[in-house]
């Protein structure tokens, strides 16, 4: 597979991409092309994603799009101690995420996603969340996700 993604930043504290990736294993030939969007507005941060795949392989093909957003808000602007009760809350992050998948001939699957996120250092988060699954197959779950970022 091959592809990239090309962002701009119009003004500060807003961001644009577009995504295209293409690939061609055994005979199936794969497209994605994806818009997406970052903003923050003192500490309240708004993302979202839509894309769209196209599958062909010969008689049969399967399109899929889906989309999410999200808003999150970083608690440090409300808790600025560092010690304490005051200073565990100044590295939470509430999220709520919404998002939706569909194949263009079946059933949509939607999600809802509350979570919160505790910052062990600036660029390491130890999220927790709980999953609101409808569509095929409706599996509700609570996860527990480390992400690094670098």
């Amino acid at each position: 597979m091959v592809g990239g993604r090309i962002g701009m930043l119009p003004i500060r504290n807003l961001e644009f991409g577009v995504s295209y990736a293409t690939s061609d294993p055994d005979d199936v030939r794969l497209h994605m092309i994806g818009v997406d969007a970052w903003y923050n507005y003192e500490g309240l941060e708004f993302r979202g994603e839509y894309a769209y795949l196209e599958r062909d392989n010969g008689s049969l093909g399967a399109n899929v799009q889906g989309y999410w957003i999200q808003a999150a808000y970083r608690l440090n602007r409300i808790f600025t101690e560092r010690e304490g009760l005051r200073g565990v809350a100044n590295r939470l992050e509430p999220v709520v995420r919404y998002g939706q998948v569909s194949k263009f001939s079946e059933k949509n699957r939607d999600q809802l996603v509350i979570g919160l996120d505790y910052w062990l250092f600036e660029c390491a988060p130890l999220k927790f969340s709980y999953e609101f699954n409808n569509g095929a197959p409706a599996d509700n779950r609570f996860l527990v996700n480390f992400a690094y970022g670098f």
